[in-house]
């Protein structure tokens, strides 16, 4: 019973068989897609990781408001990061 990721990118067993394609976060029990649409499989995984960071393991007792709120700042984050990262020689 979890979160799990589904990607574009997922073999019939539900198991990654890589690729770089869109992601979203669902509930593995009631199989429920909640959240935003990732750019990747690895990006979800990040958010997720981000999330557990900063006390909130399970994103699913987030409201809709507070998990766009929290999307919206880790992808600032995450391109804030980005940018700093490519001006560095």
């Amino acid at each position: 019973m979890g979160v799990s990721v589904l990607s574009g990118g997922a073999n019939e067993a539900g198991e990654y068989a890589g690729g770089n394609t869109s992601a979203v976060m669902y509930c593995n029990t009631s199989g429920w897609a909640f959240g935003p649409v990732f750019e990747s499989r690895e990006q979800a995984e990040e958010f997720m990781a981000w999330l557990s960071e900063r006390g909130f393991p399970d994103p699913r007792g987030l409201r809709s408001s507070e998990l766009g709120e929290s999307y919206r700042k880790f992808k600032t984050e995450t391109e804030t990061k980005e940018s700093a990262g490519a001006q560095q020689p």
